[in-house]
């Protein structure tokens, strides 16, 4: 889990709905939201909450995505 510095966003990697994957939690709205299904090695949020990095394997190489939050 990842948090923003002012603890208003949260990025989990969890199984929601029956989806399991990177979820982007805002704590100020209340809402859930999915940013990518599948299983991941690591991901990170930055600071300002607009970014996220993501550590994923796919055919035995590690690739590093950084998707808009």
């Amino acid at each position: 889990m990842s948090a923003t510095p002012d603890g208003s966003l949260f990025l989990i990697e969890a199984t929601h709905d029956g989806t399991a994957g990177l979820w982007m939690v805002d704590a100020a709205r209340g809402t859930v939201r999915l940013l990518r299904a599948g299983k991941f090695a690591g991901a990170g949020l930055s600071p300002d909450g607009r970014r996220v990095a993501v550590v994923d394997y796919r055919n035995g190489l590690r690739r590093i995505t950084v998707l808009r939050a």
